[in-house]
């Protein structure tokens, strides 16, 4: 990503290759089609879809839930390298920092592969390099030691090394925690340089800190942390009325209390689960996927298009292996389809 101001001139050209793109997508009816076939009868169907060349190519090495899940993420890395191809320079800076998160995810993947040892196929089954590192630069970092890992990663990434030695503790949570902090900071700096027509991206940026926040929030509070350790793995951003939502959840002292406080924000949360986060997550999910609908109708020729186009391409991506991961595992697509982002 470049630093410095930037300029997003529109681009009709990219707004029409993106706008043929989105309409390849799979249609909301269809998930529940997907739901009562087998797994031979999902690959059957992605393979009349936009995901039938990665379905052939991969199916005379894959088979079963190994094939659809490569072919999604194959299809994810030729879908970015088009948007890439169709779109004028200015736009791909915003495209990177949208895909920095990837990376960050990924980053995450081998620190936890190399503190027990994961074998390596098993970690190459977890990664999804589509962002500036690529399977080979992760495959590097897994051989390094964390400082060095760091130090010799690719701009931007290479600036978390000082952040990463001056940290008190060298915990896997706080390593992590500090990852996205330096994410977060990372994007909202790179905010600052877009002018007006990124308004909804910065909007959009702010929007994942506090859903990010929301779930530490919760995460940590059911395995027992104080709320003075929670606050720790907070990222405040300079939104007002968020950092005085936070921190009265921080206040807090009862659940009721708790749970008043979330029944008057503007989350679409109606009850926390308390043996379960998923559904929390799967409720801020969409409440982000909606927020990257208006970016279809506001400045329609914009980088807001190809960023409410990238987003819905992860969330289809993210429905599909919920559904075949849970066909693969026997499980009642019952209890599935409230996981389906849609």
């Amino acid at each position: 990503m470049k630093k410095g101001k930037m300029r997003l001139w529109e681009s009709p050209y990219t707004y029409v290759r993106t706008a043929v793109m989105r309409t390849l997508l799979i249609p909301k009816a269809d998930y529940k089609k997907l739901m009562k076939m087998s797994l031979a009868e999902i690959s059957n169907y992605l393979g009349e879809t936009q995901y039938s060349k990665e379905m052939n190519e991969l199916g005379v090495r894959y088979s079963g839930l190994e094939l659809i899940e490569q072919a999604l993420n194959k299809n994810f890395k030729h879908t970015i390298a088009k948007l890439k191809r169709i779109s004028p320079d200015y736009f791909n800076d915003v495209i990177d920092a949208y895909l920095l998160k990837f990376d960050i995810d990924n980053i995450k993947v081998v620190l936890r592969a190399k503190a027990i040892d994961l074998p390596d196929e098993e970690l190459k089954a977890l990664l999804l390099p589509i962002g500036l590192l690529s399977e080979q630069d992760l495959d590097l970092m897994r051989k390094k030691e964390n400082e060095e890992m760091f130090k010799s990663a690719k701009p931007p990434l290479n600036e978390f090394y000082l952040r990463y030695k001056e940290l008190p503790s060298k915990q896997l949570v706080d390593v992590e925690t500090a990852l996205d902090h330096f994410y977060f900071r990372t994007l909202l700096d790179f905010a600052k340089n877009i002018p007006r027509q990124g308004k909804l991206f910065r909007e959009f940026l702010v929007s994942i800190i506090q859903t990010t926040n929301l779930l530490t929030f919760f995460r940590l509070k059911k395995e027992n942390f104080a709320s003075d350790e929670i606050k720790k793995h907070i990222f405040f951003t300079l939104d007002r009325s968020d950092n005085v939502f936070m921190r009265s959840l921080l206040k807090a002292k009862t659940k009721e209390e708790i749970h008043r406080l979330i029944a008057k924000s503007p989350y679409p949360i109606k009850e926390i689960d308390e043996s379960s986060l998923i559904p929390l997550e799967i409720a801020l999910n969409q409440y982000l996927f909606r927020k990257t609908l208006l970016f279809q109708h506001q400045n329609p020729l914009s980088v807001n298009v190809i960023l409410s186009y990238l987003f819905a391409k992860e969330i289809e991506i993210r429905n599909i292996k919920s559904i075949v991961k849970a066909k693969n595992f026997g499980m009642d697509m019952e209890k599935v389809e409230p996981l389906v982002i849609a």
